[in-house]
């Protein structure tokens, strides 16, 4: 049995070390009838402190069990023309893709369908075809990922949204926003 508070520390005994949103300065009588007492899992402050940890934990578990996504994906497939991000805005750089495909849109950004690799974590123009319903939408996206599918010659790329004017836009197209 623990003779006293794991959360108390005889180093600095003002204040209680389990509270992560502030500072408790527990009294003298409290420290005394709780803190280095075998009755320390009976202080309120100890049980707010694990409710609060356990209510963190059950969220992150929520979290976990519906993937990595912050925003749902919804599977449309559309045309795309993917380009370098240039430094002058409004103006693409080297085209990487003439014949891209979305695979799924999201507000946070988007998976694609390529035919070749594009570069680790580079920074994309991105502009819709004629078959999106706002034809030549465009944007630019960060390469978070990819993997090649041998079988069909393709790559999937996951692209990240960077500025809330693309978010906005694709939500709006989606009936999101």
């Amino acid at each position: 049995m623990i003779k006293q508070c794991p959360y108390w520390s005889e180093q600095c005994e003002t204040h209680c070390t389990m509270t992560a949103g502030g500072l408790f300065v527990p009294l003298s009588e409290h420290t005394e009838a709780f803190c280095r007492s075998a009755e320390w899992d009976q202080c309120l402050q100890y049980i707010r402190g694990c409710e609060a940890f356990l209510a963190m934990t059950r969220e992150r578990r929520s979290n976990q069990t519906k993937g990595r996504r912050l925003h749902p994906r919804f599977i449309r497939r559309h045309s795309l023309t993917l380009a370098a991000a240039s430094l002058h805005p409004g103006q693409p750089g080297e085209r990487f893709e003439q014949n891209a495909w979305t695979v799924d849109l999201g507000l946070g950004g988007m998976r694609v369908e390529t035919s070749a690799a594009l570069p680790e974590a580079a920074k994309v123009f991105f502009a819709f075809g004629d078959d999106f319903m706002h034809p030549g939408l465009s944007g630019i996206a960060e390469v978070r990922w990819q993997r090649a599918d041998n079988a069909a010659g393709m790559h999937q790329c996951g692209l990240g949204f960077i500025g809330h004017d693309s978010s906005r836009l694709i939500g709006e197209s989606l009936g999101l926003a």
